[in-house]
């Protein structure tokens, strides 16, 4: 005997019949047909539900009604994204007055850093000659 998955049980049992159908119908049909106790029904629906959702061959109608893609037609069951992000408003008809400026400086080369490097050190040995020279950008 194959071992079928949730998802192909699903698929048989919605192809079977000939009207779209609730997800809870779908869900005791495959109860029953792995035998599942309470405990692993109730871990694995969650598991089930989601891979339903990302599996092409099933389309959600609303109201948690579900049936098989390809009875419908495209424009049916397609939502364009498009008029999902027109619908959003992006604010930009407002001022941006109120963004902070966010400034970034550009990555130092090896030689600038070198430079750096060496200037630290000049600083460093005029403190110590006597307090002539005091680089205040250190402190």
């Amino acid at each position: 005997m194959v071992k079928k998955s949730t998802l192909d049980i699903a698929y048989e049992y919605v192809q079977s019949r000939k009207n779209e159908v609730p997800f809870s119908e779908i869900w005791n049909h495959i109860i029953e047909t792995l035998s599942l106790s309470e405990a692993d029904a109730n871990g694995k629906v969650a598991k089930f539900y989601t891979n339903l959702m990302f599996d092409g061959r099933f389309v959600d109608l609303g109201d948690n009604i579900w049936d098989l893609r390809s009875r419908h037609p495209f424009d049916k069951v397609h939502i364009d994204l498009n008029d999902v992000y027109n619908d959003v408003d992006d604010g930009d008809d407002e001022s941006d007055d109120d963004e902070e400026e966010i400034i970034v400086k550009k990555p130092k080369s090896e030689e600038e850093d070198d430079e750096e490097e060496k200037d630290e050190d000049d600083n460093s040995e005029d403190e110590n000659n006597g307090g002539r020279r005091i680089n205040k950008s250190l402190y």
